[in-house]
């Protein structure tokens, strides 16, 4: 099975992380519910968007099925 690249997205002053909520980006305290973003740009751009004091962008490898 091969390895992917997935990011989260993390809020420097609050220390939450970007989750969903009723369809829509909110800051959420707990990781398991935080959005896993398919490629780095888009959790950039989410996070510019989102984060107005800075980010930290967590980037690891999972396995999927082909």
């Amino acid at each position: 099975m091969p390895f992917v690249r997935r990011h989260l997205v993390q809020d420097r002053e609050t220390g939450l992380f970007l989750g969903f909520e009723d369809g829509d980006i909110a800051p959420c305290r707990l990781v398991k519910y935080a959005v896993v973003f398919e490629c780095e740009e888009s959790a950039v751009m989410t996070a510019q968007q989102f984060c107005d004091s800075g980010y930290l962008l967590f980037s690891f490898f999972v396995e999927v099925e082909e």
